[in-house]
């Protein structure tokens, strides 16, 4: 290893022992490639330099008519090269044996890279292979209006006698992708320099098995799992959109996807359906899977001191367009043990303003009933599938199944103001279709506050008012019966008076009664009640005497 003249003198007389040594001097530089900690002096373009200035390092140079230039290094320690060339460019056509994913053009082999001088635990990335940013720089003002670090032109294209399935352009075959920049699927668009991700896509499709979107929170089912499992985990930095760009989410969704139906102007088009969001949630080991969620709302939380006014975990905007059936959310459940298409098992109530309709047929209407429609309705086609029923399971008297019907003096939900005499509290209506509405009122019983004389409103205390109509021929809501706050039950009023006409046909209480005279002896009795009934035989009025324990008559002429 040496850096001797590898000019032989020629100015005689040279001993041919001065020439062997020069001769053999040069020969050394040559074969070792100027050796040395220094650059050679007087180096001529092409020549080679392997530079030692650096411990334990072999720098490989070349002069190129001005300076040297680096080839790579050689690592005299763990004795492996370490490239360092400005480009690499491979080329030409070449034919080999078959090599399956050992590429012929590029093929960095597998091998053990041992670090000599990290100890414990080692923050930031560790690379194998790295790709440094690059500087783009120009001899003029230039814009580019893309630049790559990395630039893959497409994917492989078919040749002669060859057929490509499938062709990729990058393919990885195993372990985890992280991407801490933005990143944009099918888009050139910008999309800044957060960590976001813009997808847009002509079509989506789930494959033979499924498609996940994996962000924080996922979890992998292996053998017994109670974690929550999510398909989609995110933030608001996702925006999905399949018909055109946007910049910002409008209203701060996670996920906030766009599809559209476009077709050529004056043409037509059918899609079966357009699905903004699918969940495909299996289980296909024999782990224990505790709960499949579809789709997860966690809490809404206002950490940050601001002002939330209205938190939803699911919400549905007003749906305008001209479809047929618009519905906010649908069930398709089919009845059967623990299937249930709306289940709510929180402990908070339920607030529904445009109110309910149960039915035995799907996207039934609203029917007017009474003058009215009702805010909550049972239609269906058999006497089951209409019925309205209310069970309640306890032990003792007290636990009882009850339907209230109640009134606040007030325009305003939630006020206490009290009710007056005279004011209707509820009532209960048995209608029927007269053929051209589906509701006319029949038989209707009404519930009051009292305005009888004597009848006050106090804390805890509401006068009560019972009434019972039926429909006359004439269509009329006519009074039968009514029970007054002192328990008087009158028969036969009709609101006004109880007078009849001496010619009346109808209106008439109506009592039992036998034919001869009464023997047998009552089963059932109440405390301070008496039975009666007419003897239509001998014309005799019967009462029972509880207290005598028979029957007491009066003749009747």
């Amino acid at each position: 290893m040496s850096q001797n003249s590898i000019v032989i003198p020629t100015t005689p007389p040279l001993p041919g022992t001065d020439l062997v040594n020069d001769i053999n001097a040069a020969l050394d530089t040559l074969n070792t490639s100027w050796f040395g900690s220094s650059a050679p002096g007087t180096p001529e373009q092409g020549q080679r330099w392997w530079d030692s200035s650096v411990s334990n390092t072999m720098n490989d140079k070349a002069y190129d008519g001005a300076s040297w230039v680096s080839r790579g290094t050689i690592d005299t320690v763990a004795h492996q090269y370490n490239g360092a060339m400005a480009s690499l460019a491979l080329s030409g056509s070449r034919s080999a044996a078959a090599w399956a994913h050992a590429g012929p053009g590029l093929n960095v082999v597998a091998a053990t890279y041992t670090d000599t001088s990290s100890s414990g635990a080692v923050s930031g990335v560790t690379a194998i292979h790295s790709i440094n940013v690059p500087t783009l720089a120009a001899s003029s003002v230039s814009t580019y209006a893309n630049a790559a670090t990395l630039y893959i032109d497409g994917p492989p294209t078919a040749g002669t006698n060859a057929t490509l399935t499938k062709s990729w352009a990058l393919y990885i075959n195993s372990g985890i992708v992280a991407s801490l920049g933005a990143m944009g699927i099918g888009t050139t668009s910008s999309i800044g320099t957060s960590s976001t991700l813009r997808v847009n896509i002509a079509q989506a499709q789930l494959g033979a098995t499924y498609t996940q979107i994996l962000a924080d929170g996922a979890h992998t089912l292996s053998g017994t799992n109670t974690s929550v499992y999510r398909g989609v985990s995110s933030d608001p930095s996702i925006n999905q959109n399949g018909n055109n760009q946007t910049t910002s989410l409008t209203s701060g969704g996670g996920v906030q996807a766009y599809y559209a139906n476009p077709v050529a102007s004056g043409a037509t088009g059918t899609v079966t359906s357009i699905t903004g969001f699918v969940a495909d949630v299996r289980n296909t080991g024999a782990g224990v899977l505790t709960n499949g969620v579809g789709f997860l709302a966690v809490d809404v939380t206002n950490s940050g001191g601001g002002t939330l006014s209205n938190a939803y975990g699911f919400y549905t905007s007003d749906i305008t367009s001209a479809s047929t059936l618009n519905v906010g959310f649908r069930g398709g459940l089919t009845a059967g043990s623990g299937k249930w298409n709306l289940y709510l098992d929180g402990s908070a109530p339920s607030s529904i303003v445009g109110g309910i309709i149960c039915a035995s047929v799907a996207g039934s209407a609203a029917v007017t009933t009474n003058g009215q429609a009702a805010l909550i309705q049972t239609l269906g086609t058999t006497s089951s599938s209409a019925t309205i029923s209310a069970t309640r399971y306890g032990t003792g008297a007290a636990n009882n199944s009850e339907l209230d019907l109640c009134r606040v003096n007030s325009a305003s939900i939630g006020a206490v103001t009290a009710v007056t005499t005279g004011m209707d509290l509820g009532a209960v209506v048995g209608c029927g279709s007269d053929g051209t509405s589906a509701g006319v009122a029949s038989v209707r019983i009404r519930m009051q506050v009292d305005n009888a004389s004597g009848a006050t409103v106090g804390t805890g205390v509401i006068p009560g008012l019972y009434t019972v109509y039926t429909a006359n021929n004439a269509g009329a809501l006519t009074e039968a019966m009514r029970v007054d706050y002192l328990q008087n039950i009158l028969l036969g009023y009709n609101g006004t008076t109880g007078v009849k006409a001496t010619s009346a046909t109808s209106g008439f209480p109506q009592m039992p009664s036998c034919a001869g005279a009464a023997t047998g002896t009552p089963t059932v009795s109440y405390t301070g009640m008496c039975q009666f009934i007419y003897d239509t035989t001998n014309n005799h009025f019967y009462v029972y005497n509880r207290v005598a324990g028979a029957w007491k008559s009066v003749l009747l002429s």
